[in-house]
Order: C-alpha cells, then sequence, then structure tokens
C-alpha cells in the first residue's frame, strides 16, 4: 500500500512538471526527475557499443569531475538494455575519456508503469543510487544517497603474477638478477572493509636466481589514499628457500622481507602495484672458488616487484 501511495505521488510530479525537477514526499524521499534525450552522449560517441544512437536514450544525472550516464539500448521493440556508466577525462586533456566503471542494471516491475533498480556504481564516493524508470513517459527518477554499509566487509579471491628484479652481491660483484613472467604465479585471498581497506595474503612460486628460489607466503595490508584508486601497501613475506646450483651453495635457511609499496586499481577486480622487499637476513649462500681456494657470500640487497593482481570479489 505505501508502494502504491509512492507511485501516485510520483506519477502526479511527473504529470504536473516536465525536464529536471526535485520531487518530494511525504515518506522523506527526495528524488530527482528527468526525462531521457535520444542519441548517445558525446564522450561516448566513438565508443562502438554505442555506434547505433537511433537505438540508444539517455540522461547525464552525476557530474562531480566524473560523469555518471543512465543508458538504454533497445535490442528489439520488446528488449532494452539499461546501463551505468562513469567516465572521466585523461588528465587535463577534456577531448580523451575514460571509461572508469559500468554497471548493468536489473530492473524488477512495481507496477504495470514503473520499474525499479539499484546501482552500486559510485561506491567508491561511498554513495548508492536507487532509480525508478517509467517507460511511457521515458523519465527516470533517482535518488543518490549515503551508503550506510561501511562496515560491510567483501571476501577477494585472486590470482597474481609478478616481475622481480633482486639487487644482489655476487661473486663480489654488485649486480642485478630478473624473475620473469609467467614463473612467480600466486594465488591471493582478501578481505576488503570499511570501503578503503584490505588484508591480502599471497601464496606462491619465488623463482629469481638458481640460489634464490622457493615457496612463499605474506600478508599485506593496503590503504586506498585519499579515497582515490591509489594505495600504499605494507607487509611480511616469507619464502621458503629451495635453491641450489653448481660450483656455488645455498645456505638453505628461509627468509624473511618487510614489505612496501604502492599500487593503483585500474578496476575493482584488477590491480598492479610496486613494492619493495627489505630481507631481514641477506646472505643466501655461498661462491667457492676452486682455483684460489676462496669462498664469497651471495648477498640479497632488497627486491623490487611489479605485481599484476586480478580478484573475484564476493
Amino acid at each position: 500500500m505505501i508502494k502504491s501511495f509512492l507511485f501516485l505521488l510520483i506519477i502526479s510530479s511527473i504529470l504536473l512538471g516536465q525536464g529536471k525537477s526535485k520531487l518530494k514526499y511525504d515518506l522523506g524521499n527526495d528524488y530527482t526527475s528527468i526525462k531521457l534525450i535520444k542519441g548517445v552522449p558525446s564522450s561516448l560517441k566513438d565508443v562502438d557499443y554505442f555506434s547505433h544512437p537511433d537505438k540508444i536514450s539517455y540522461v547525464e544525472i552525476y557530474n562531480n569531475n566524473e560523469s555518471l550516464y543512465f543508458i538504454l539500448k533497445k535490442i528489439n521493440p520488446d528488449s532494452n538494455i539499461y546501463i551505468m556508466v562513469l567516465t572521466s577525462n585523461e588528465g587535463n586533456n577534456p577531448s580523451k575519456i575514460r571509461i572508469n566503471d559500468y554497471d548493468y542494471l536489473s530492473f524488477r516491475n512495481i507496477n504495470c508503469d514503473s520499474l525499479f533498480a539499484t546501482s552500486n556504481i559510485l561506491s567508491h564516493n561511498n554513495f548508492i543510487i536507487d532509480l525508478y524508470y517509467l517507460p511511457q513517459s521515458k523519465t527516470l527518477l533517482y535518488q543518490i544517497t549515503k551508503n550506510n554499509s561501511e562496515t560491510q566487509a567483501n571476501f577477494e579471491l585472486g590470482i597474481r603474477d609478478e616481475l622481480i628484479l633482486m639487487f644482489a652481491n655476487l661473486y663480489s660483484r654488485n649486480t642485478m638478477e630478473f624473475g620473469i613472467v609467467p614463473i612467480n604465479i600466486h594465488l591471493t585471498t582478501g578481505v576488503r572493509f570499511l570501503k578503503n581497506y584490505k588484508i591480502d595474503t599471497r601464496y606462491g612460486l619465488m623463482i629469481v636466481y638458481e640460489d634464490f628460489e622457493g615457496f612463499d607466503a605474506g600478508i599485506f595490508f593496503q590503504a586506498d589514499l585519499f579515497k582515490s584508486s591509489y594505495y600504499g601497501v605494507v607487509g611480511i613475506d616469507h619464502l621458503f628457500a629451495m635453491g641450489s646450483s653448481h660450483n656455488s651453495g645455498s645456505t638453505g635457511d628461509s627468509f624473511n622481507f618487510v614489505c612496501l609499496g604502492f599500487g593503483y586499481s585500474t578496476s575493482k577486480n584488477f590491480s598492479l602495484d610496486l613494492m619493495y622487499y627489505i630481507p631481514t637476513e641477506k646472505t643466501f649462500g655461498y661462491d667457492f672458488d676452486f682455483t684460489n681456494l676462496k669462498s664469497s657470500k651471495k648477498i640479497d640487497n632488497g627486491l623490487i616487484k611489479i605485481g599484476f593482481q586480478y580478484s573475484f570479489i564476493f
């Protein structure tokens, strides 16, 4: 009964007004009403998915450094696709547009004249959007509200690959050794909480040098910087060493690292980061010179890792 009363007020307000207006209800809700425009937003005209403007209608419903569009794409006379698209300028160049995110909407029927859906596409700003679409008048009603589920935690399961550069001292000379993709594969599990924080665990292979390889496992704490797509990372990692080589020896020890770095989330699921691993014990083996009957330590002075991670969010 309450929903019927609400929609009677909504429809009455639409009939009495046109264009973009605020709709207020006795129930305390505050919606904005706007009619869809035929065509494609100018910022998306070069995107192949929107290459048929005669089948598309849209409205811009959010503009605050980013632009958010509600888009209706007609597949056939009885079938539509509803999608939210979030864009921004690349750098300071207004002519270059980047799609930051998109969200396909699943509307449900409220009655024969109205549909309802919710979108979390602005969750990075801690907002949710309630949407009512009235097909007969091609009118969208929306409300952007603060997300009250800040304490909600999300579980993540992912796969990670790493490029590794080791600063070492071998044969009494400073050198650099590389670990090459796709050898350094890791499985990751994580929990994101309070929107901007994440605890991540990583398990996998670290293969850098013949005497410096094995299985490693670590735990990392990640915090978004200024609520942006950039984040800082600190952690600890343990390497179960298995390396050995010809004319040399490994200490056979395991190694601990203190890890520092930063990263960038290109989307909800994909991120890349740059990490520096500081070893707590630097000697990982010995080189033997049988001609001169001498030996020298193999020293690890630190690792730089470039990581690529894809996570499934539950």
